[in-house]
């Protein structure tokens, strides 16, 4: 079989302005997001990611900082019930039922920013807030891949050199992480826009969950953030049915669990050169040109 985009596809997928898509991302979906205004408010947050890029630890983070640290709910009710998938219409996308969901609000997107900054102000003191995780580029494609092979919607039987010609020839669900970045980067001025990354969160924790906290708008005790700290950790996350998705039919996880390592460097054992030297260039290209800089190790 092929893997370089001409035999390989998932089922259903489909092509939105170059993006690839799955079916149950479809079009119309996407067309809301970029041309009508939702009724996101002052309070809402947005939890805006990659694939594969701390998605699932922000999307806890944001709603355990927006809703006092509830690690009993937390514990009791699934990540994706609590924080629902924007685009999403598997489950049932949040969008038509926005105006009537209870309050504080936290959504999940891997849309690109020039779609989901339709939706925010320039002015501070309105909403939505958006979270961006990014992940250095080389371990969000190693763990992307243990993705495409776990969950049945993608069914990918090929190595890892196989999955990296689909990212050289832009076949990925989503498109390319580093071009997602760099959009994000336009608007890291903005006020209601925090960027943060992956690495970060890895190195202090804690002192993120101050950051994070600050930026919406909520006030945590230290005993607080020590809790929250806790029950984000990786093995609580791991352990965790409301979070690691072991239960969900759409995924094998003995083929390779949702919360895999959560490291950093995972990298090294999977590029070989030419791929991570085919990766560092475009990094110092995005770095020159926009300031982006990522940390591998």
């Amino acid at each position: 079989m092929n893997y370089a985009g001409k035999n390989y596809r998932v089922a259903g997928e489909h092509r939105y302005d170059g993006i690839l898509y799955l079916p149950s991302c479809p079009e119309y979906v996407v067309k809301k997001v970029r041309d009508e205004k939702l009724d996101f408010r002052r309070d809402d947050v947005i939890v805006a990611t990659y694939p594969k890029s701390g998605t699932t630890w922000m999307q806890e983070i944001i709603w355990l900082i927006m809703n006092k640290v509830d690690t009993e709910r937390a514990k009791s009710e699934h990540v994706l019930v609590r924080v629902p998938y924007l685009e999403s219409t598997k489950v049932e996308s949040p969008i038509e039922k926005l105006p009537t969901m209870k309050r504080p609000l936290v959504v999940k997107t891997h849309l690109r920013a020039d779609l989901i900054m339709r939706q925010v102000s320039k002015n501070a003191d309105s909403g939505p807030k958006v979270v961006v995780v990014m992940r250095n580029p080389k371990d969000v494609l190693v763990s992307y891949y243990y993705f495409y092979k776990a969950c049945k919607s993608y069914d990918f039987k090929g190595s890892f050199d196989d999955f990296f010609r689909l990212y050289e020839s832009d076949d990925l669900v989503y498109g390319d992480p580093l071009d997602y970045c760099q959009q994000w980067m336009t608007y890291k001025d903005n006020p209601n826009v925090l960027i943060i990354h992956y690495e970060d969160l890895k190195a202090d924790l804690k002192g993120c969950i101050k950051r994070l906290s600050v930026f919406c708008q909520r006030d945590l005790s230290n005993d607080q953030i020590e809790n929250l700290a806790r029950h984000v950790s990786f093995d609580s996350m791991k352990k965790n049915p409301q979070t690691n998705f072991e239960s969900f039919i759409a995924m094998r996880p003995h083929i390779s669990p949702f919360i895999r390592k959560g490291i950093v460097g995972d990298w090294k054992n999977h590029l070989a050169d030419k791929q991570n030297e085919m990766i560092d260039k475009r990094c110092e290209s995005l770095h020159r040109l926009c300031g982006l800089s990522f940390r591998f190790l």
